[in-house]
């Protein structure tokens, strides 16, 4: 009687341990696809937030920020910043009414000088007070986009200027005679591969180099007189593409005052601008 009564019980006691395994394992699983399901939602609701442009409704000042080592043309996976998206964020601020001021933010060494200058572009052709700050660096590219603002603000610390076209190589010429590798012409004409760094250059290569880096150089240094309504002739004096502190800058009229944002800030608050910005995404 006792033995019967005692199997119930364990019989019984194994029904109510598997039951509760079957519930755990259950519970486990939807644990597992909730915590799942949660850390895709976040996950989408991060990407949302940070590809989505920021509302600037009631913002009467738009930031433009050019903090890249490459200014490029257009967007590239290797990184670099787009100049496409530069004027179109410019063209934004253009169209807002309630946009009072632009001000670019610049920390960069250069990049393209064609994209340099349709982000200048755009920027003499907006109606809207533009101000540039430079931050460590606004050089050679970003020197030029920095010029087509009306002011430009650099740190105390920066290097702003360099202004000149490099297209130097490296010759590998050497290093294939070293291990018998010839170099053999079969171009279509006689300078197309003008910069192959495995060509040995000739001194009228050099010459036709020379001759196309002066070309451009003589656009930039125009460039710079024109936005900053300086003398062409000093222009290209300081055009040695030399790179100068904030104070070098401001005694050779590169730039108009040595500050930050802040005091961007401060100065337009003294005007009757309450700052309200947008950077725009």
């Amino acid at each position: 009687m006792n033995s019967s009564i005692e199997l119930v019980r364990m019989r019984g006691g194994m029904t109510i341990s598997n039951r509760t395994k079957k519930i755990l394992k259950v519970g486990y699983v939807v644990t597992v696809l909730v915590t799942v399901l949660a850390f895709w939602m976040l996950s989408l609701v991060v990407y949302l937030t940070s590809n989505a442009e920021e509302d600037c409704t009631g913002s009467n000042v738009g930031i433009v920020r050019i903090h890249e080592y490459m200014i490029l043309p257009e967007e590239y996976e290797e990184g670099g910043f787009s100049a496409d998206k530069i004027v179109r964020q410019i063209q934004e601020y253009s169209n807002n009414t309630d946009i009072k001021v632009i001000i670019v933010d610049i920390n960069s060494t250069g990049g393209s000088m064609a994209a340099a200058d349709q982000i200048a572009e755009a920027l003499q052709k907006t109606e809207k007070k533009t101000v540039a700050v430079i931050r460590d660096h606004g050089q050679s590219a970003a020197y030029l986009i920095a010029s087509a603002t009306d002011k430009i603000y650099a740190s105390k610390y920066s290097l702003t200027g360099n202004i000149g076209i490099n297209k130097s190589i490296l010759s590998r010429v050497e290093e294939n005679k070293k291990q018998n590798l010839e170099y053999i012409d079969l171009s279509s004409a006689p300078f197309k591969d003008l910069l192959n760094p495995d060509r040995p250059l000739s001194e009228l290569d050099q010459i036709k180099i020379r001759a196309i880096t002066g070309a451009l150089h003589e656009k930039f240094v125009t460039a710079v007189a024109d936005n900053r309504h300086m003398d062409k002739a000093k222009v290209a004096m300081l055009a040695d593409g030399m790179s100068y502190t904030a104070d070098e800058a401001l005694k050779n009229g590169l730039v108009d005052k040595i500050g930050d944002k802040e005091t961007i800030y401060t100065e337009l608050a003294a005007e009757g601008i309450v700052i309200r910005a947008c950077s725009g995404g």
